[in-house]
């Protein structure tokens, strides 16, 4: 959201996600994790909209999508060491497109430490995985190589200030120095941790989904 940026800041980013091609992008992405994680889903335009009734002058990178945060990683090869995003919500999906002027079966594979996988990601190619909790980096391109990148992610900052009834963490300890020790204890982080696993579904578990929710909208006088 834009709450993070000055005005300059904030102008180069609203020419750029107001882009048809960028807004295009984020809708197609958009479709796939309302696909492949239909809960994360749901649970990310719920806060957001919980948040903008709070702050209605707070805004998507693009208007009415699930993302509310998006980072564009610009240079000449832009390659990530290996990290976790721990600032993310612990349990959210984050999408990562990437995108330039490389060989995409020499170098810029995204690596997954904890699963021991390399994943090919093509130019122009979109992964969904949850970045909070897989330490993962990037295979590096050649020397002549282009490569950039584009972000969408979930604060977990926004869950809390949520949780907060919308003031910030300071604000929370000093008016309701109780409710806000809960939240930081670790029982009420382990529940939260164990919420947004559910979260998470099998193959499956997808399948049987979406054959309920085609089941339902084939029911007279669904809307």
């Amino acid at each position: 959201m834009n709450f993070a940026n000055g005005p300059t800041v904030n102008s180069a980013l609203e020419e750029f996600f107001g882009d048809s091609d960028v807004q295009g992008l984020f809708r197609f992405i958009e479709g796939g994790l309302q696909t492949w994680f239909p809960e994360h889903y749901a649970s990310f335009h719920r806060a957001i909209d919980s948040t903008q009734t709070l702050h209605p002058e707070l805004k998507t990178p693009v208007p009415n999508t699930c993302f509310p945060a998006s980072t564009v990683n610009v240079g000449e090869r832009v390659v990530c060491l290996p990290h976790r995003d721990s600032g993310n919500r612990a349990a959210g999906i984050c999408a990562d497109y990437v995108d330039g002027e490389y060989d995409d079966d020499m170098g810029g594979h995204l690596v997954f430490h904890e699963a021991r996988r390399i994943i090919k990601l093509r130019k122009g190619g979109v992964a969904l995985f949850p970045s909070a909790i897989v330490t993962h980096e990037n295979i590096d391109i050649g020397p002549d190589e282009r490569r950039f990148s584009i972000t969408g992610y979930f604060p977990g900052g926004i869950d809390r200030f949520l949780a907060a009834g919308g003031r910030t963490l300071t604000e929370w300890k000093r008016l309701d120095p109780a409710a806000a020790a809960l939240h930081e204890s670790q029982a009420e982080g382990a529940s939260r941790w164990e919420s947004g696993c559910a979260q998470f579904k099998t193959p499956a578990e997808l399948v049987q989904f979406w054959q309920a929710r085609a089941t339902e909208a084939s029911l007279p006088g669904h809307s």
